[in-house]
């Protein structure tokens, strides 16, 4: 029996997409293999440039390899896609994603399958309801604040658990699929997760505007969770920060960011369908959570502009 391989992105939904995957193939007693590891499967660019340069060279001996919640790369989709034929010429490939800059049209070979679908919540491929798969893929969504997940209704517990599971990523993220792979039962995975809910960093908020929270100080490896805090602190619809004179993850290269987001249980629009065309074309990300990258010195007047834009609303 071949064994197949799952490569997953590194964030609590990623986590859970692979081993949502993962669950499956041992129930059905498949031999499996999951790549999840941070900068590997969790860094776009380094992604897509490096690690599957190494996933293509040992490709045949898999039956097959499953990628999840790992978009192409934004800022070279046309590496991404080659990268992925060469994939589909060794062995069966499919990959699933829901970020819609993956929603790209190409010549398709046999061997790949590519889906794209709209929401966090049916990122999968395999999927067995053996009592647990549904509540982590329920938790995986809201750790991406998929609003889509709200028709199912979303409590405070599951809100804490999300969190948890985001720290425990961050913490070791094979410890986190360790639990979510083998868990007995879903009070399992939530008395653990628990435990750590309440350690993602409170934000410091520098302004209030309307109905935009402006957060300074805001640590790079929580820099959204703790946006998304803010809001849910401060009842407001959408936060904005700024970091100065950072590498870019993918280049080196010295920049500013101004990072802005939507809380996702409001109604208002995206924080992209609001920007002024000429910061839409450069913003990455969901149109909900963006980041817009400038040469060192030009953030704070990114910044204001991005905080007019979305107190205008």
């Amino acid at each position: 029996m071949g064994k197949e391989l799952i490569i997953g992105h590194t964030d609590g939904h990623g986590v859970s997409a692979t081993a949502i995957t993962a669950r499956f193939l041992k129930h059905v007693h498949k031999p499996f293999e999951v790549l999840c590891k941070f900068p590997d499967t969790g860094v776009i660019p380094k992604f897509w440039s490096e690690t599957i340069d190494k996933i293509i060279e040992k490709a045949e001996k898999y039956e097959r390899i499953i990628i999840l919640d790992i978009p192409l790369d934004a800022k070279n989709i046309q590496l991404s896609i080659k990268k992925l034929i060469e994939l589909a010429e060794r062995t069966e490939v499919i990959y699933v994603d829901h970020h819609q800059s993956s929603a790209v049209d190409f010549d398709k070979p046999e061997n790949l399958i590519f889906s794209v679908v709209d929401s966090a919540y049916k990122c999968y491929w395999y999927y067995i309801n053996d009592g647990v798969i549904p509540e982590i893929l329920k938790i995986g969504a809201i750790c991406d604040r998929d609003p889509k997940v709200f028709d199912l209704g979303v409590t405070n517990r599951e809100l804490e658990i999300a969190d948890g599971l985001d720290v425990l990523v961050r913490k070791d993220i094979n410890e986190a699929l360790d639990l979510l792979i083998n868990a007995e039962n879903m009070g399992e995975i939530e008395v653990e997760l628990l435990k750590y809910a309440n350690e993602i960093p409170n934000p410091t908020i520098a302004a209030v505007c309307g109905g935009v929270v402006v957060v300074k100080d805001v640590p790079q490896s929580w820099k959204f969770k703790v946006l998304d805090k803010a809001c849910r602190q401060t009842r407001k619809d959408y936060a904005v920060t700024l970091t100065e004179n950072q590498p870019d993850r993918a280049t080196g290269e010295p920049k500013d960011f101004v990072t802005a987001i939507k809380f996702w249980m409001s109604d208002k629009p995206s924080v992209k369908a609001l920007l002024p065309d000429d910061l839409q074309k450069i913003a990455i990300g969901h149109p909900d959570a963006i980041t817009i990258s400038v040469p060192v010195g030009q953030g704070r007047t990114v910044l204001k502009r991005v905080l007019e834009a979305l107190r205008g609303e």
